[in-house]
């Protein structure tokens, strides 16, 4: 589990785009406190059922008063495609912070009902200062009642937030009944892959051939089960030096060097282009296991080559939308995904 390093802490959170004040029901002026989502929260993300610990998000308490300790709050649940199993995908959630004395301390408690209250705990927030506060949870395994293919949000909420001012001693305890929505999702599937770049993959001064590697790369599938590729989109970008009026075949290679899949290029521009290829049959990598793949293409019809200067080819995957795989137990899900980024290659120079 991570562990807070530095001594400035944060809670802030967001609903439909708007920040709420934690400001308490016995005091309308009351806005020592503020919150946001941390620059330290997790991006969204696959997650496994069965897995434990995983980050769900990270949020900033700040501080414009006196120094106050916070003792308890709610975080609820309630983002499920599934109606009424609000907890289902859910062990036990903690929360991570920081005490006065600059101990870390860990708080757990289970969702009844879509919500999960937290009491007892002694979050500081110091005068004008800002705490984070570190959100995990427990996912359930598929036998206890996760559903692969749904999506788990915690939502901190300032429902039973209680807030004590270690000056006057004043108890601020607002009740707000709106839920304080977080942006990050996690995908609950079986298991997951995990893309790299290759240490083979092509870099540097190149010269135009028909059957030319330009990117190369591996696919991890989790121990949790296989991973089933069915579709890589590859994008490609150049200095307006793409031949767009020829027709260009790639091929996607094994680790062996025989061809498993083929796609034609589609030009976008005289400088952007993509390239889709789709096995007949899913790519199987076996649960644990790493296999590499090789995009070969005949660079001589891509690029207008001009002998004077150097050419660049660029080449990514963009790995929110660009890789389609299966978990083999469900078709719904993040399948269309494997993070929030972009898997690029190394620039070729023609």
């Amino acid at each position: 589990m991570k562990k807070i390093t530095s001594g400035f802490l944060a809670l802030a959170i967001l609903f439909t785009g708007s920040v709420y004040l934690v400001s308490p029901s016995t005091d309308a002026s009351f806005q020592d406190l503020s919150a946001n989502l941390s620059p330290l929260a997790p991006d969204e993300d696959i997650v496994i059922a069965g897995e434990d610990g995983v980050p769900m998000t990270t949020i900033q308490l700040c501080n414009s008063g006196n120094d106050y300790e916070i003792d308890r709050f709610t975080v609820f649940t309630l983002f499920e495609q599934t109606p009424g199993d609000m907890d289902n995908n859910y062990g036990a959630i903690t929360v991570e912070y920081e005490t006065q004395q600059g101990a870390v301390a860990h708080h757990s408690t289970y969702p009844v009902n879509g919500e999960a209250h937290f009491a007892g705990l002694d979050i500081y927030v110091p005068a004008g200062q800002c705490t984070n506060l570190y959100f995990y949870a427990d996912v359930n395994s598929v036998l206890y009642g996760a559903h692969a293919g749904e999506t788990m949000m915690l939502f901190p909420s300032t429902k039973n937030l209680r807030a004590i001012d270690l000056q006057t001693g004043q108890v601020y305890a607002p009740n707000l009944t709106k839920i304080v929505r977080n942006p990050q999702r996690m995908h609950i599937q079986a298991t997951k892959p995990t893309l790299a770049l290759s240490a083979l993959s092509p870099s540097g001064q190149q010269t135009v051939g028909a059957h030319d590697d330009i990117f190369a790369f591996n696919v991890t599938a989790d121990v949790a089960g296989d991973v089933e590729i069915e579709e890589v989109t590859f994008n490609l970008s150049s200095f307006s030096d793409f031949n767009t009026g020829n027709s260009v075949v790639a091929l996607l290679k094994d680790s062996n060097g025989t061809p498993i899949a083929d796609g034609q290029v589609t030009f976008t521009t005289a400088s952007q282009a993509t390239l889709t290829v789709t096995p007949s049959m899913p790519l199987i990598v076996p649960a644990g296991s790493t296999e590499a793949y090789t995009l070969e293409l005949d660079t001589s019809r891509l690029l207008n080559d001009d002998q004077n200067e150097d050419d660049p080819l660029g080449v990514d995957i963009n790995l929110e939308g660009g890789f389609i795989w299966n978990d083999g137990y469900v078709t719904v899900g993040w399948l269309g995904n494997v993070a929030n980024h972009t898997l690029s290659g190394h620039t070729l120079l023609y």
